[in-house]
């Protein structure tokens, strides 16, 4: 339940985002984040899991995940230029294919990544192994992006500028999905972190937000 209310959030977030209301698409996001961060451990806390159930928990989390961190930002930022929130398709047919290409790419790498994950997960035989990630596992956008967002229309920064670099950061956050880097899987508080930042972050987006719609 707690992923499907994740994923349903992340698909009102499309919509949303689509019509030009991108400030609560981008908190509902945030939402999903927070959805994901606790949907594992919660899973956890039955004991009494099939093997089967297992599975199903893993696949289940991949597709939520591949709709809320791999599609929904995408959506969000094609939506702001489509909305002219942000001059990201200034320039023409040729830089409205180029941003395309890029975010087709991010999304294309999101999808390698969880796959990928997914099967580490069924295949891995040893339970008491570090828990690693294998490249930066994609549920992270929904940490990075909202600040990007709301940075990009708050800074004094000419939008040209901010809309290539937001450009070039989805297509480096894409290379990282499917690097093969190595990083330690957060534990203990740091869960808890992550909730604060998205509160914290939350109100500055009812505050300074708005200039997020079309």
């Amino acid at each position: 339940l707690i992923t499907l209310t994740g994923m349903a959030s992340s698909v009102a977030a499309c919509l949303l985002a689509i019509c030009g209301r991108v400030q609560v698409a981008v908190m509902l996001l945030m939402l999903s984040g927070v959805c994901d961060c606790f949907d594992g451990p919660v899973a956890r806390m039955d004991k009494d899991r099939t093997p089967a159930e297992k599975v199903f928990g893993v696949q289940i989390d991949t597709v939520s995940d591949m709709v809320s961190f791999g599609v929904t930002p995408a959506v969000i930022l094609f939506s702001m230029g489509r909305n002219r929130i942000l001059p990201i398709f200034a320039g023409g047919p040729v830089i409205v294919i180029l941003v395309s290409v890029v975010l087709i790419f991010y999304v294309l790498c999101a999808g390698i990544r969880l796959a990928y994950f997914n099967t580490l997960e069924i295949t891995k035989t040893d339970e008491n192994a570090p828990k690693i990630f294998i490249g930066m596992p994609v549920p992270f956008s929904a940490i990075l992006f909202p600040v990007l967002f709301l940075l990009s229309v708050t800074l004094p920064v000419p939008g040209k500028i901010v809309s290539i670099a937001l450009v070039i950061i989805y297509f480096i956050t894409a290379i990282l999905f499917i690097s093969n880097f190595k990083m330690k899987k957060p534990t203990g508080f740091v869960y808890l972190l992550y909730p604060i930042y998205e509160i914290v972050l939350v109100v500055f987006y009812v505050i300074f937000g708005g200039r997020l719609n079309g």
